[in-house]
């Protein structure tokens, strides 16, 4: 049995991409994100820089 299923090499990124988003737009993903954490303490990401030498 194969671990992963085969991924057609012809997948068009951009329209894969808007039927995501599609689909968060239908479920309201970003505001249920929000509403989720309503009155949790601030949550803090640091990214840091793009390359190893701050380039």
């Amino acid at each position: 049995m194969a671990r992963y299923q085969p991924v057609d090499p012809k997948q068009s990124f951009p329209r894969l991409e808007e039927e995501i988003l599609e689909r968060w737009r239908e479920r309201d993903v970003f505001g249920e994100s929000i509403r989720r954490r309503q009155g949790a303490e601030p949550y803090v990401f640091y990214e840091g820089p793009p390359t190893a030498n701050g380039r």
